[in-house]
This record gives C-alpha cells, structure tokens and sequence, in this order.
C-alpha cells in the first residue's frame, strides 16, 4: 500500500493569530536579548504539524529529522527541543549540532550525515555525544574502531553504498563480490557495529517512481540486492539486524511505498530535510499540507522622497522615473545582516520580498547595500510605509496574493536552493532568533 495521499485537503490556516503570536514573541525576545535588525520567528506549531504530517504520510516506519546546517538556519537548538518526541532519529553533520540535539534527548539515535574527520569523531567520543558516525570505505572504518578502542567503547556506524556511482557517496558496489568482502571485513572490525546501512538515489527529485529504469528505482534495486546478500554476514558473525535508510524528502514523496524494501524485514527510516520546514520546492503534492516554519521581520527605519531622475542603490542602475517622483523606506538591514555567506552567490540583493501588516507587497530597488535595503514605500493598493512600521520577510502568510514563500524566493534569487534562503537570514549574529 502506498504511503503518499495525494488527495487529502488540508485545512487552510488562518494567518492572524500566527501573525499576533510572531509579533508578541519578537517583543519578548527583543526586551530580552537586545534589538537586532533582523527577526527570525520559528513556529513551533508550523514545525510540530509538518512532523507530525511527515511521519504520518511520508516516513510511517522511521522518521529522520536533518537538522544540518544549523537546522537549515532555523537553529538545531530550538527545532530539536520542539520535535524530538516525534522522530526516530536525528541527522545532524557537526557536533555543535549534535550538542544542541543531546539537549533536548539523552537516547534518541543521531546519524553524522557525511563522514566525519578524525579530529571531529574524535571531539564527539571525548563528549560523549553518542553518534552514529558515516564510513564509506574500509579505511575509514579502521579509523573509527581505532579511535573508539581508545574508548573502551563499541561505537555504532552507519554504513553508506554508492548505488548513484558518483564515486563519493560510499562504499564502492561493484563487483559485489568485493563489495561484501569489505562489508565482511567492516563487521569483524572491534569497537565498531554497523547500526545502519543507506545510500544516496541518482536524483529522486525529478524520478518517475512508474518508469522501471529510472536510474533511483535501479538504485534502490541494487541497494536491495547488496542488503539482502549482506545480511547472512551480519547474522554468521552473531551481529543484530541492520537498520537501512535510502530515502530523503523528495525520494520519500516520489518512491514512497512503491518498493519492496520492507521485504527484507529490517526496521527503515527515512531522511527528511526541507519538507519539514515547509521549503520544499513549489509545495505541492504530499508537501502541499506542510506550513513555513521560519518568518522573519524587521521596522521601517526612514521613508524619504525622491524626485524624478534620481538613482537608487549602487552603479545608478535603478532611476526614478514618475514624474511626481517616488516615496522610499529605507530597512536596517542587507545583505552583510544577512549573512556572511550571501556574498557567495553573485548577487547583492537582500534575499526577500517585502510585504507590510496589510499584506500589500513593496518592491525592492536597486543594488542593496550591506546594511541598508531600500524598497518601494507605496504598495500596489497606495498604503504607504512609515518609520517604525513592521514589515515581514520571506513568509507565507500571505501566499495567496503575494507569492512569498521561500520557494518562489529561492527562484527568484537564481534557482538556488529553498534551504540556502532560510540558513543565509536564520544563521546570521544580525538576527534575532526566537520561537513563537
């Protein structure tokens, strides 16, 4: 039976009283922390409700959370304490992260989503932070079981194969015979228990879960065959069953329950990243019930006049050219508040879309500064800006008539990934980050 339900409605949520709850947090966190020019509201329902809707029709028989890159900037501190109770285990790529989510649960599995270095796995056993570290090769483990030996500590790994051939995502699979050979090899290694065994599909976002040659659906095949001749090796050398993990967010909704992975008998979880922060790529489908989880503000600093003819921003790109001139308001932020990371990426405008209380979108014009963002003062409907007037950034409140969730944002800042957005505005010391 397939675990996706493409015709469920779910119901529409009435953007008022989570616009009343931002408002009200931001106050508290502002009285407390300082005032920063940049707000980062995260909903813990929005939050609670896509994990719950995640785990119910995306990932029933084990739910990952990935809180890499600081949550996709929505921070692993506060995203961990507000859904450990509804996941099975946690993703995580440093040991900041893994400190955060040690916070909030003693028990629950933590996965190292890559492969750490020595130093790094290192850190993490002095800790005591109990992860479950990647290896893809035989090298890597013999490096591990060396470092816990010094531990006096059996140290569980998550084994990954390179089903996709891409030459970096695991243990080389071909031939089989070698491929066993050093999954034998790996298993009779001290200190060391193979907790899990995953891979990475080709490109499960543009998969066709119906064509019998898709290159994730050969994947899967050949990640099936591998676990089923692997496990008499487990069983011989007295070891437990493996865990097995292939699906992310999009190999989730595109594959769900059309495999015959469940099979082979072993507990499986399934890796979910965007989709649970509501960022996942035009929300639809079995995306379309999960909500934004991070919304952030900042004030109108100034709103001044210009005449017709005058420049805005830098290289004189953007010209006034009404004849009764122009208003414009002025943001304490840019891109520099933004993020140190945004400089990357070739562009020099602040990665939002401005809307004010009404829900009435404002323009940004020319090139954004470091600390400044200038934007159209009127709307479309003539609602003008003024000094001291909240105005929100990258949320979906009003999605319906201004388009401004962090997938339309992600595209409009050159196709870049949803995650990137929400980690550039979540990540920076600018930003006030709080729940509500």
């Amino acid at each position: 039976m397939t675990r996706l339900e493409p015709d469920v409605h779910w119901p529409t949520v009435d953007p008022a009283p989570a616009v009343s709850r931002f408002l009200a947090a931001a106050g508290s966190a502002v009285a407390a922390q300082g005032y920063r020019p940049l707000w980062a509201g995260i909903d813990t329902q929005a939050l609670r409700c896509n994990a719950g809707l995640i785990r119910r029709h995306l990932a029933p028989d084990g739910f990952c959370a990935v809180l890499k890159g600081d949550a996709y900037g929505h921070g692993a501190d506060l995203v961990a304490q507000a859904i450990v109770a509804d996941c099975s285990h946690i993703a995580i790529c440093d040991n900041r992260e893994a400190v955060a989510v040690r916070k909030a649960s003693a028990e629950i599995p933590v996965l190292r989503l890559r492969i750490g270095a020595p130093g790094e796995i290192a850190a993490a056993m002095a800790d005591g932070l109990g992860l479950r570290e990647t290896v893809g090769s035989l090298e890597a483990a013999r490096i591990v079981s060396d470092l816990a030996a010094g531990h006096r500590r059996v140290q569980p790994v998550h084994l990954n194969l390179d089903v996709a051939g891409s030459g970096r995502t695991g243990l080389n699979i071909a031939p089989m015979r070698d491929c066993l050979a050093q999954i034998s090899s790996i298993i009779a290694l001290p200190w060391l228990r193979i907790a899990s065994l995953g891979c990475h599909l080709p490109d499960a976002a543009s998969a066709n879960a119906s064509d019998l040659d898709d290159p994730s659906r050969r994947g899967i095949a050949r990640f099936q065959e591998i676990v089923a001749n692997a496990l008499p090796l487990f069983r011989e050398a007295g070891e437990g069953d493996p865990e097995i993990s292939l699906f992310s967010s999009a190999a989730s909704a595109v594959f769900g329950g059309v495999d015959d992975l469940d099979g082979l008998g072993l507990q499986r979880f399934d890796r979910i990243g965007n989709a649970l922060y509501g960022t996942a790529n035009g929300m639809r489908g079995p995306f379309a019930g999960t909500r934004q989880v991070m919304h952030v503000a900042t004030s109108v600093c100034d709103c001044m006049h210009r005449p017709q003819g005058a420049t805005i921003g830098y290289e004189h790109a953007y010209r006034i050219g009404e004849r009764s001139g122009q208003w414009i308001a002025l943001l304490g932020f840019g891109w520099l508040s933004a993020g140190r990371t945004y400089q990357g990426i070739g562009k020099t405008e602040t990665p939002a879309c401005v809307l004010n209380a009404h829900g009435g979108a404002h323009r940004l014009v020319g090139r954004q500064s470091m600390n400044m963002s200038t934007v159209e003062a009127e709307d479309p409907t003539g609602h003008r800006l003024s000094c001291g007037d909240h105005v929100f950034v990258t949320t979906d409140w009003w999605r319906a008539r201004a388009r401004a969730d962090i997938s339309s944002l992600a595209a409009w800042m050159g196709d870049v990934q949803p995650e990137f957005v929400t980690s550039v505005l979540g990540c920076s010391p600018s930003t006030l980050r709080f729940s509500f």
